[in-house]
């Protein structure tokens, strides 16, 4: 993804081409769509680079699935942050 981000932005159409992050809450936790990468990850703290940054904060936090920009994320979720 980072070749056609790069041609892009060398083309001056960068702008329409970025992804929102999109957060879902479910009974046993939250799914994740549009993040760009992962920049940390632990079972206290997960924080995912996108449109905004997303920060899930918790206890016993899992990755239960992940593809091409989505992540399903369980455990004990005390607050969903973004930047």
């Amino acid at each position: 993804m980072a070749f056609l981000d790069e041609t892009a932005k060398l083309l001056g159409i960068d702008e329409k081409t970025r992804t929102n992050t999109f957060v879902y809450a479910s009974q046993s936790g939250v799914v994740v769509e549009g993040y760009k990468k992962i920049q940390e990850l632990s079972n206290a703290k997960i924080t995912l680079i996108g449109n905004p940054t997303t920060t899930i904060i918790g206890k016993n936090l899992q990755v239960k699935e992940i593809s091409y920009r989505e992540m399903s994320v369980e455990g004990e979720i005390s607050s969903v942050q973004f930047d």
